[in-house]
């Protein structure tokens, strides 16, 4: 990357590019410049494309439409990748005036078109101007971020060569419902569409090409013939009653007495695979022992976790698979291939067999608040969710009479119930989980209404929260957004007490959080709070963006409001060029609408709520965060009238109050076991922690442990 000056000079119109007349009038232009422009050209950086396009023929000198023949040009040649041509679409109707359109404001294109770049573009000269947009990326330093106006999208250089790496997860056996996978299904019903399962649909079997896997068939189609023969005679629920028995429910004291122990359902797979899969299939004692032994590194990954094939098949020795061909004809060659070919293998049985296996058995969900994945086998899951399921219903849902489909009735946003068991016995947090449409047309409308109605409302109602939080300036209240924001708030106050006070005094805590928060969430006062909130803003502007985190080499997509952004520093900002125009109408509509009209489907019927909001549904986190921090500023028991030293930390419905005083810890204490009534929030009585009778001095808040003594 160079600064524009030194580009232009030094690759742009160099002696050996253009004549020497040409090249000393543009190095003296640019040296006699005023010291506006050269103020504003050094912030201007530019790398040379990598594959250069050949020049368009520009007939017109004007500037304005010189800028608007390079857009066509690289429009014409597909280059929707760069950020000239966001927002552009080429008119299909002859009677439209213009062959190119922008279907939305291009801030990178209006910048081109005025103040220093015309100036740039009368030193260039038209074609080294044309030259500069067509085959360079441009990016402009400012306020600590490098906004890219010109060239493709950003990519890290090494991006694009890396080689695939093939990974397996617990990402498909997680949350699969009885019934969606059944025992007959575990197994193709021939050979020949086992082998067509394991190979076309694995993207490393594209790349290694049919040619060089299909010859090494025939030996394998036998083999998978008789996996096949030993899958119709295995008994499958024997072997899982023998080894992973149903828990007696009297004799569990919490939900996670209730899974089957992860040696055993490791030990149910491995039996499983010893019955079906016969030993030429693996080539060896060893190579069979080296991929059991991998089972458990699969049951053990943290939720959504993934592993490396490449890890999988580490210590496999590849010659002794003898129906990959004979061991005594390896070469380099030879030897990727066959390596490939045990990866697609592999990929197949770690990937898509065993997860099959595991979800035609086992309900498999993480324990909440925790990364931990627990099995419990469907009866068993059955057995604990069936009585909190029916109470649910009866207490929180009723029938919905106004849906004529519930699979594409767009009145209603439809989802399904998840349960995550939490610690307690027969306790779980329910989640909604939107229904993805199936039809074409259904999900167009449903994309639609994402990317112009929910994601936009989102980020206003964020924008409305943080600005209200920023004019509270001198609030005690703390708002968190992750567990990882715990300790650095802390470690803050604990740092301006001993500033303060040149020692560091005692400290008194509560912690406490909301019984059933979701379920118990006023609506009407919740909107009421927003819509008081939202009153001094009209209307709003959400326009999308890019960045990309060299650092991390990513890309991260924001939304600004209003003009605001986020990025991180040293970034590279991307504008996206599509903005949502919202009223503060829109906003309440959307909002009340999503309130007021998500159903649950279950058992073929639909249900939506009587009262309060489901989690994980749109803007549920939105309104937990407007309510409870309108509880914060205006229940007396918050309010600090002793002017002693207090942080309130939220994170969602989980409260932690700090305060040198431990009288103000007792009152609030005294409140916070009466609870709320104007807020219907009651806090679990059997959670409240506090140190005002103990003195101590931790706390585990939100699975992180805090430590209030002296900081050292």
């Amino acid at each position: 990357m160079k600064c524009l000056e030194e580009y232009i000079l030094q690759n742009l119109v160099t002696p050996t590019l253009s004549s020497e007349q040409v090249f000393t009038d543009i190095a003296r232009q640019l040296s006699r410049a005023n010291d506006y422009f050269k103020a504003a050209i050094s912030k201007i950086f530019v790398v040379a494309s990598s594959h250069p396009r050949y020049l368009p023929s520009v007939k017109s000198t004007e500037h304005s439409s010189v800028v608007d023949e390079c857009i066509r040009f690289l429009r014409s040649c597909d280059s929707s990748s760069n950020v000239l041509t966001y927002g552009y679409k080429v008119a299909k109707n002859a009677d439209v005036l213009s062959t190119i359109h922008c279907e939305s404001t291009n801030l990178n294109v209006s910048k081109l078109k005025c103040g220093i770049w015309c100036s740039l573009h009368k030193i260039l000269g038209t074609a080294n101007f044309v030259n500069l947009l067509v085959n360079s990326t441009i990016f402009e330093l400012r306020d600590g971020h490098f906004h890219q106006i010109v060239g493709r999208v950003h990519e890290h250089p090494t991006r694009g060569a890396l080689e695939y790496q093939a990974t397996v997860g617990n990402f498909s056996f997680l949350y699969r419902n009885r019934g969606d996978c059944k025992i007959a299904e575990i197994l193709p019903h021939s050979p020949q569409l086992l082998w067509l399962q394991i190979f076309e649909e694995s993207r490393q079997s594209v790349e290694l090409g049919e040619h060089l896997v299909a010859p090494r068939g025939i030996g394998l189609l036998k083999i998978l013939c008789q996996v096949i023969k030993n899958h119709r005679k295995l008994k499958y629920l024997c072997v899982l009653q023998a080894i992973c028995p149903r828990k007696n429910k009297k004799t569990c004291t919490s939900n996670a007495d209730f899974k089957s122990d992860v040696k055993n359902v490791n030990k149910f797979l491995t039996v499983i695979l010893e019955k079906l899969i016969p030993l030429e299939f693996f080539g060896s004692k060893h190579n069979k022992s080296v991929l059991l032994s991998k089972i458990k590194t699969l049951l053990k990954l943290h939720l959504h976790g993934r592993i490396f094939v490449a890890h999988l098949i580490e210590g496999l020795r590849i010659k002794d698979i003898r129906w990959l061909g004979s061991p005594s004809r390896i070469d380099g060659r030879e030897s990727t291939r066959r390596q490939g070919i045990v990866k697609i293998i592999v990929e197949w049985l770690f990937g898509r067999f065993l997860p099959f296996i595991l979800k035609t058995f086992f309900y498999c969900t993480e324990l909440s608040a925790t990364q931990e994945i627990l099995f419990f086998r469907f009866d068993v899951w059955s057995e604990m969710t069936g009585p909190f399921l029916s109470l649910y219903f009866k207490k929180h849902l009723v029938l919905n009479k106004n849906c004529s489909d519930h699979t594409s009735d767009s009145d209603f946003t439809h989802g399904f119930l998840r349960l995550t068991p939490k610690l307690n016995k027969f306790d779980f947090r329910v989640i909604f989980v939107p229904l993805k449409c199936r039809s074409q047309d259904q999900l167009k409308m449903q994309l639609d209404k994402t990317h112009n109605a929910i994601r936009p409302t989102a980020c206003i109602l964020n924008y409305i929260l943080t600005k209200g939080e920023s004019r509270a300036s001198d609030s005690i209240s703390r708002r968190l957004c992750s567990p990882l924001e715990i300790v650095p708030a802390v470690s803050e106050f604990k740092r301006a007490l001993v500033s303060k006070y040149q020692q560091f005094p005692q400290l008194f805590f509560i912690k406490f959080d909301i019984q059933s928060c979701y379920d118990s969430i006023p609506k009407v006062m919740a909107k009421h709070i927003i819509s008081l909130q939202a009153e001094c803003y009209a209307d709003f502007y959400v326009r999308s963006y890019s960045f990309y985190d060299s650092r991390r080499d990513v890309f991260k997509q924001r939304f600004s409001v209003n003009g605001e952004k986020d990025s991180e520093f040293r970034s590279v900002e991307i504008d996206n060029v599509r903005t949502t125009y919202l009223s503060k109408n829109d906003v309440l509509d959307i909002l009340d609408d999503e309130l007021n009209n998500c159903a649950i489907i279950h058992k073929g019927s639909c249900y939506l709520r009587k009262s309060g909001i489901f989690q994980g549904a749109a803007f549920s986190s939105n309104v937990v965060d407007f309510l409870y921090n309108d509880l914060i500023d205006n229940e007396k028991v918050f309010t600090n009238y002793s002017n002693a030293d207090v942080v309130i930390l939220r994170l969602a419905d989980d409260f932690l109050a700090i305060s040198t005083s431990r009288t103000y810890i007792e009152r609030m204490e005294i409140q916070v076991r009466e609870g709320f009534k104007d807020y219907n929030a009651s806090a679990n009585l059997g959670k409240i922690v506090s140190n005002v009778k103990d003195d101590r001095a931790e706390v585990r808040f939100c699975a992180v442990d805090v430590d209030l003594k002296p900081p050292v």
